[in-house]
């Protein structure tokens, strides 16, 4: 176990440090997007991809339906995590550190981010239980986020400003030395941060090897650990990979929120929930059954513990999406959603351990 606990430190590390390189490129490549829009599409994109490369090494490399399930159950516990921690956390972050009087979002944002949400992840569990998550299914939840960023690009007007710099973590003196630290910006650009665009992709395609490379030694750690605690991968994934793949999301959003951006600090939460659901479960699924051929539906005794947990979700969603959008954002609101997670853990371990039976829908 020691072992195991090493390899998701260090894992969490490495995507840690990868999606801040993910973040700086990003910001350079959207820096004239408006609030709310930048948040919703490139920062949720950048720290969703360890989902999204989960998934894909779940089918390619873990080729077998414990696999698959291992790549949605981190989508759908990062779901949950990022709706109700992230924006506690930073709340929390935004009245007790950046002393913040008010927490204001805009409600129109959160209501539409909420409705996609609710609606890509209705048509996901439709997708799922009638056994088409193969082209057919990666083609619909893949148009579904094409639909969604489009409209975003409609409404956005777009604002005048200028190309900044890409930020480096800390000075560092030599390559070897941001080797050691793992700070990927300073050892891909070096100390002069060209201010071009073409570097800033350079800095992006970097970074995914970073988030590539992480995700692998997570999936190894994962199947570890339900080896050694004798339950299924997919409900390590669920709590452990989930928590441990929204780390960039929880610190790009506390970040956010400490700089007075409650828009991008909660859009990017619920955002990074919509590139999951649809774009992070589409694309590879399409590529995979499109270009290799293999299948990645779901057997009956996986749809019976997958299911039941998007069922579920939905819900959770729909409370969590009106608590956000009507209510005052202060400790109360945070102390909620906390506590709506940790009551979806316990949940998690319930089913986990046979302590808490469902319904076989499909056996």
């Amino acid at each position: 176990m020691i072992v195991i606990w090493l390899m998701l430190l260090v894992s969490v590390f490495v995507i840690w440090r990868s999606c801040k390189a993910f973040d700086d490129a990003s910001n350079f490549i959207g820096r004239n997007m408006s609030g709310g829009v930048r948040g919703a599409t490139l920062n949720a994109a950048g720290s969703s991809m360890p989902e999204l490369i989960t998934l894909l090494l779940g089918i390619l490399v873990f080729g077998d339906k414990n696999g698959v399930a291992v790549g949605i159950g981190t989508i759908a516990g990062s779901a949950i995590y990022n709706i109700a921690v992230i924006p506690a956390l930073s709340i929390i972050a935004a009245l007790a550190f950046a002393k913040a009087m008010t927490v204001e979002v805009n409600q129109k944002v959160i209501q539409r981010d909420s409705i996609w949400l609710i609606l890509i992840q209705a048509v996901f569990i439709f997708i799922v239980s009638i056994s088409f998550l193969n082209v057919t299914g990666g083609v619909v939840l893949t148009l579904l986020y094409v639909t969604y960023v489009a409209m975003l690009f409609r409404k956005m007007k777009q604002e005048q400003s200028h190309p900044a710099p890409l930020p480096a973590a800390a000075p560092i003196t030599s390559r070897f030395a941001a080797f050691r630290k793992l700070e990927m910006t300073e050892l891909v650009l070096g100390h002069k941060h060209p201010h071009t665009s073409a570097m800033a992709w350079i800095l992006l395609a970097a970074s995914m090897v970073g988030i590539g490379l992480a995700c692998w030694l997570l999936v190894e750690a994962v199947y570890k650990m339900g080896e050694a605690w004798a339950i299924q991968p997919y409900f390590v994934a669920v709590i452990i990979a989930a928590a441990a793949t929204s780390i960039p999301d929880t610190l790009l959003s506390v970040k956010d929120a400490m700089r007075g951006d409650y828009d991008d600090a909660i859009s990017n939460a619920v955002g990074s929930n919509i590139f999951n659901v649809s774009f992070g479960i589409g694309f590879p699924v399409l590529i995979v059954a499109l270009f290799l051929g293999v299948d990645s539906n779901l057997t009956p005794s996986v749809l019976d513990s997958v299911v039941p947990l998007l069922l579920m979700l939905l819900p959770i969603y729909m409370m969590i999406g009106w608590m956000l959008a009507k209510w005052h954002l202060g400790y109360k609101t945070a102390g909620a959603l906390l506590l709506t997670y940790i009551g979806y853990v316990v949940f998690i371990m319930l089913q986990a351990w046979d302590i808490l039976q469902l319904p076989k829908l499909f056996s």
